[in-house]
């Protein structure tokens, strides 16, 4: 039993052939490729006023990531929140119970910020614990900062001022 070599040319040639007479093999018919290559025309059409996404990313690299220009700027910003949040603290409208403490966790952790060079998370985790709280608690001291940060408000507690209904 002797297998025969075939050269390349002659293996491409034999599979690229059909094996009966109306099959048309691997290749697409017209009517298929002139679709595929109208559809790949709009796609690049389309495309002609955007940016490549390989240039969006060299973009990015070139940027200078050095840090130390923005910190003096958001040491400012939390010095600037922490003067606020004394300031209401001290006036004649200072928040009462719960939200007195919402208030006090919150000069706190921006206290914690300016002194340690931590996460968010892990300094709010400290506070949580320090104030016998879970994290629960250290998600909602990260909520109240940053509500404090962007609009100097801290949502009041809800505690006790719903009517009791009476048995009867």
């Amino acid at each position: 039993m002797a297998i025969a070599n075939l050269d390349s040319e002659e293996a491409t040639r034999l599979s690229e052939e059909p094996s009966f007479k109306y099959q048309r093999g691997v290749r697409q018919s017209r009517i298929t490729s002139y679709r595929a290559r109208k559809k790949q025309a709009d796609l690049q059409h389309a495309a002609t006023n955007t940016a490549k996404i390989t240039e969006f990313f060299a973009s990015k690299a070139t940027v200078n990531t050095n840090s130390e220009s923005s910190l003096p700027r958001i040491h400012n910003q939390l010095q600037c929140t922490i003067d606020d949040l004394k300031a209401l603290l001290r006036s004649k409208r200072v928040p009462i119970g719960q939200n007195l403490h919402r208030h006090n966790m919150v000069l706190l952790f921006l206290r914690l910020q300016l002194r340690k060079s931590q996460s968010q998370r892990s300094l709010s985790l400290f506070l949580a614990d320090a104030c016998s709280g879970s994290e629960k608690m250290a998600r909602r001291i990260c909520t109240w900062t940053d509500s404090w940060i962007s609009s100097r408000y801290i949502r009041v507690g809800m505690r006790g001022t719903f009517l009791k209904s009476q048995a009867g």
